[in-house]
Order: structure tokens, then sequence, then C-alpha cells
């Protein structure tokens, strides 16, 4: 039902059952443990209401008896923790559960970690010892100081004196000082890099021109695919704040209205609709523009931005990356340019990427098979993105020669820019 885990050692699930509902680990050579890890082994949960509260027992120097303290507590809510145990070495027991049930081991180094089962509410009202709560580093240069610490403690675990080398005593070797300057050297180097990345990225990425619009949707109508997360649900929520009213366009109902009741609540705009949409299938890409055109008099602005790298095939056949970032989306517009046009001005956006620079497309393939952009390895999929990127600015690039004269303007763009 538990393990137990310290650093350098095999995990244990060898918990002694001394009674219904308490268990018992041996610790061997406690003496040089810092920390130990107790949690449940995910096959028998606790029962509903119930709680585990660990001890750590260590044997009294003079008497030998088990000295028992309370390290925490372990529930199917948290069903694992880590206590510092180093500490604990020197102080006085406490009230404890076990009794006599856990003896203590003949040997003097070897302690004792034990679980009792106990109800929650009894849980909460007990104190554990405070020098067993792992420290946590909140700080850059405490996280620095720490990481020097461990290192230099690990070089001094090998130090010497000249006498002890082998197998020649006059064999030159680092002193563990000269290991701590070094990553000190190191830590300041490094230092020197996160600071001029910092800078490198003030003076690029976050010196792009920001949007100072402050036009104002109201009347006007967005589709935007994929706006459940992500750059999608951003751009929702600007258009949801000017006014307009906005249609979700995703695939999952339950993460779209997450997002929604979120967007509804930031703008205090309640013209924020879901539709069902599943690009990888050309048969859900007609049921939403039907449902659309059905219940919407107008369309102003379509958003193509739903995207994805994953492997596999979409509905139809074709490579998924091809048929969700490319095709479903040029299914899509074809099927709502009507309405585009009858609602002019209006623009078709479609998100884009600078990766389209190291895209090929093979128009062959386009009327051969269906397996069109299918990839294994990471690099292939990243291949069959850039790919799908190329298609999305020719396909801009062509239906806006197509457009010319009318009131629907497109636009491909790479995200921030």
């Amino acid at each position: 039902m538990f393990g137990c885990l310290v650093a350098g050692r095999l995990v244990q699930t060898d918990a002694v059952q001394v009674a219904s509902d308490k268990f018992v680990f041996n610790l061997p050579d406690y003496e040089n443990v810092n920390h130990v890890v107790v949690f449940m082994l995910g096959t028998v949960p606790f029962p509903a209401g119930m709680g585990g509260a660990v001890y750590f027992s260590f044997p009294d120097p003079a008497s030998g008896a088990p000295v028992w303290q309370l390290l925490g507590f372990i529930t199917n809510d948290k069903p694992s923790a880590i206590f510092k145990i180093s500490g604990l070495k020197a102080g006085e027991g406490g009230a404890h559960p076990f009794g006599m049930m856990a003896s203590s081991s003949s040997s003097p180094s070897v302690a004792q970690v034990g679980v009792s089962v106990e109800a929650l509410d009894q849980l909460a009202q007990q104190i554990p010892v405070s020098s067993a709560v792992v420290s946590t580093v909140d700080s850059f240069l405490q996280f620095t100081q720490k990481m020097l610490d461990s290192l230099y403690n690990f070089a001094s675990s090998f130090a010497v004196s000249q006498a002890q080398m082998t197998p020649n005593p006059t064999e030159t070797f680092i002193p563990s000082s000269c290991i701590l300057k070094w990553m000190m050297l190191e830590v300041l180097l490094f230092g020197l890099l996160l600071l001029g990345g910092y800078f490198l990225l003030h003076m690029t990425l976050l010196k792009l021109p920001r949007c100072k619009s402050t036009a104002k949707l109201h009347g006007k109508t967005a589709i935007v695919t994929g706006a459940n997360t992500g750059i999608g649900k951003t751009t929702a929520m600007d258009l949801a704040r000017r006014g307009a009213r906005v249609i979700m366009a995703c695939r999952d109902r339950q993460r779209a209205e997450a997002a929604i009741q979120e967007i509804i609540q930031e703008t205090g705009n309640s013209q924020v609709i879901f539709m069902q949409l599943d690009l990888a299938s050309l048969q859900s890409v007609r049921s939403f523009a039907e449902n659309f055109l059905r219940s919407e008099s107008r369309l102003d602005l379509l958003i193509n931005n739903a995207g994805l790298v994953n492997g596999g095939q979409t509905v139809d056949g074709f490579g998924m990356i091809f048929g969700v970032n490319h095709l479903g989306h040029f299914l899509l517009t074809v099927l709502l340019l009507d309405q585009l046009k009858a609602s002019g001005p209006s623009r078709v956006v479609n998100v884009a990427s600078k990766a389209y620079t190291l895209g090929n497309v093979d128009f062959k393939c386009l009327t051969t098979h269906k397996d069109l952009a299918l990839g294994s390895s990471d690099y292939q999929l990243f291949q069959k993105y850039c790919h799908s990127k190329l298609c999305n600015v020719l396909f801009t690039y062509e239906l806006a020669k197509r457009l010319q004269g009318t009131n629907v303007t497109c636009y491909s763009l790479h995200p921030g820019h």
C-alpha cells in the first residue's frame, strides 16, 4: 500500500503491517539520510475520509527505545510527501499511535518510518514537527548558493591527503577550494549570460510594436478557430473586449465552455458562442458551416488560427498536420466566402508562421494519394508543420488575388508580427 524512498537507495515497498491500520519501514544507516519520501503505491487508496499520518522513529542513544516524531501526512489527494529527517536525530519524542507494536531494532543504526491510517479530521488536529518541513528556495541567489554548497560538499567527499593518494604519492590533484572558485566563476558567467539574454529579449521581442488600435467591433461577428487556448483564446478575448460577437470554433466543448466563461467574466461581453468544429473531419467542417450560416446573419472576420504538430491521419485519410493546419481551414473559408462577401468589408486572417520559409509543397502528392504530410519522428513532424504553414501563406496569396475588387481582404501572419 505504501512505498518509501531515500536518495541513492532502492525503493522500499516492504512495509511490515504491525496492525490493521499501522505500517512500518525499517530505515538502515539512518544517520546518513537527510530526506525521506513516503508515498502510496496507487493500488489501494485510503478509505473515504481517511488519510495517513507519517512518523519517524530513531533509537534513543541511551536506552535504545524508539523515539517517535510526527513528520506529516499523506492522503488520496496528496499521495506522496517528502520530509527532512536530518534535524530530527536529536529531537524529543512525542505522542504516537504505535505503542509497542513497532519495537526498535537491535541495531542502533536502524530507524523506522511508520504510517498510521487515521480519520482526516483527526489528522487536521495534529501538528507535525517543524524541522521536518522541507524548505523551498524562492531566490535565484539562494538557489545558486545551495547549488555551490552541494557541489562543494560532493567534491570534498573525494578529497584525500597526498599520502593517501595511490599509486604515486607525488601525483598532483586539484584542491576542493579550486573547484569552488571555478564554480563561482561559472555561476558568474552564467549570470552574465542570463543578463545578456534578458537585454536581448528586451531589445527584440519586448520592443516589438504593440497594437494601439482602439477600434470597437460592436455589431461585428468573428469566428476564431482553436479559440479555447493559447493565441486563439487571447485573440477571442481581445475581440470580445472590443464588443464583437465571437464564435468559438473548437473541437472540445468542455474546454471551450470553460474559456467562454473566463472571457465573459473578463470582458463583460456575453456575445461569446461555442460552435463545434473538428478540423480533422471535413464532414465536421461542412456541418459547422451549415450551422453557422443557418444561425448567423453576417460574418465580418474569419481567423483561421487552430494548428497542431501531431502525427497520424485525419478522418479523411490526410496527414493530421496538413489536414488540420491547412485543408480544414481551406474548406471552411470556401464555404463561408459568400457570407464574407455579403458582410463586407470583411477579412480572412490565416495564422501562419515564419517556419513557412523552411517548407515546400509536393503538388504531385495532392493528386496521387491522401497520405499527405505524414510524419513519425519529431524532425519529420516539424518538416510537415513547415509545409502546412507554407500552404497557409500560398492559400492567402492566391485568395487575395481572386478577391481583388471585392470587400474581402486576406492576411497571413506570424504571431506577434
